[in-house]
């Protein structure tokens, strides 16, 4: 066998060891970057923002993690979608059960999942002022009031 090919089975094997660690299936390839500022997910066929809201780095390590009330989020979205950055401009807020297959199975994503409560679309069906939001680790969802401040923005889009 040539060192060549010894090295490039050392660093196949290197990357697999290191999905296996994380819990990942090997050769899972769901989350797929399609440029520096989205990925795709190949299951649910949604495009993401590389990182919430706030985030930056090539894993969304860097920077402070913007908080928001919903009316909050709303004037975000709409000043993202205004800024049209590479032709997008229909990004949204994503549903509860989009939150939910994000961080449920964020098995090879290619972007860090900061912890706490980030923002639904979905209205609750309790009263008018209350909202569905989703929280990051558990992908429990539980109603919160608008007017909450300090919940996280994770933009998404139909394919």
């Amino acid at each position: 066998m040539s060192a060549r090919l010894s090295m490039a089975l050392l660093g196949l094997w290197l990357g697999l060891a290191g999905q296996a660690q994380a819990g990942c299936a090997v050769g899972e390839g769901r989350f797929v970057m399609d440029g520096p500022d989205r990925f795709i997910d190949s299951q649910s066929l949604l495009m993401w923002q590389h990182c919430p809201q706030g985030r930056v780095g090539a894993r969304c390590g860097d920077g402070p993690l913007d908080g928001f009330h919903w009316r909050g989020a709303v004037s975000r979205q709409g000043a993202v979608n205004a800024a049209a950055v590479d032709g997008v401009q229909d990004w949204q807020i994503p549903s509860v059960a989009q939150l939910q297959g994000l961080f449920a199975t964020a098995c090879g994503l290619p972007a860090q999942i900061p912890s706490g409560l980030y923002w639904s679309r979905d209205p609750s069906p309790k009263a008018g002022y209350l909202r569905q939001a989703v929280a990051a680790g558990t992908a429990e969802a539980m109603t919160v009031n608008a007017g909450t401040f300090g919940l996280h923005l994770w933009l998404v889009r139909p394919l």
